[in-house]
């Protein structure tokens, strides 16, 4: 993946707890994406949200 939004989009879903906005609990996103989606549904993914 590239850098930017696309980066953005495709380190979220493994790794939620990265980086937390303020006001927001640290485990309130759910956990696992890593372990269910392989890469290749994870770039899918990013690609229809670069679309949106």
């Amino acid at each position: 993946m590239g850098t930017g939004s696309g980066h953005q989009l495709t380190d979220r879903p493994l790794d939620p707890a990265a980086y937390i906005v303020e006001g927001y609990l640290a485990d309130s996103m759910a956990k696992g994406y890593r372990f269910l989606l392989s890469e290749e549904d994870i770039d899918g993914l990013v690609a229809f949200l670069l679309t949106q």
